[in-house]
């Protein structure tokens, strides 16, 4: 029975034995993957790093294009603002120079009939006489 324990432990050595040369040949290969893992990601080449790069360059290409269908936008849109203004400003001036040229022609007028009226209201003060000094 003894010389069984002892094959049964020796056998019991051996298994641990290989089973810590195993764990130690997985933890170098798992240490080397990771190594080499990390490898990549220094480098910028490791392929989960190329998708996030390919993804952020996509969504600044979709945010600049925005960007310019935005300024675009806008800049019709002032545009437009500034011709509606700029008519809005030419119909007014018409509108004013009309308005004034009206009353000056009314001013103009009324000058005129008052300059009439106190033509004949002369010509009824001294009878016979003509306003330029001659008898009639």
């Amino acid at each position: 029975m003894n010389k069984k324990r002892a094959a049964a432990l020796e056998m019991l050595k051996e298994i641990e034995e290989e089973f810590a040369k195993l764990r130690d040949r997985i933890f170098a290969e798992r240490s080397a993957e990771i190594t080499q893992e990390q490898n990549l990601v220094t480098s910028n080449v490791h392929p989960d790093i190329q998708k996030l790069f390919v993804e952020l360059e996509r969504n600044r290409a979709e945010r600049i294009r925005r960007a310019k269908v935005t300024r675009k936008y806008r800049l019709q849109e002032i545009l437009r603002k500034y011709d509606t203004e700029a008519d809005i400003v030419k119909r007014q001036f018409l509108a004013d120079r009309a308005m004034v040229r009206e009353k000056l022609i009314a001013d103009l007028t009324a000058q005129w009939f008052q300059i009439h009226r106190e033509k004949r209201a002369m010509e009824m003060c001294v009878p016979g006489m003509s306003l330029n000094g001659s008898f009639v």
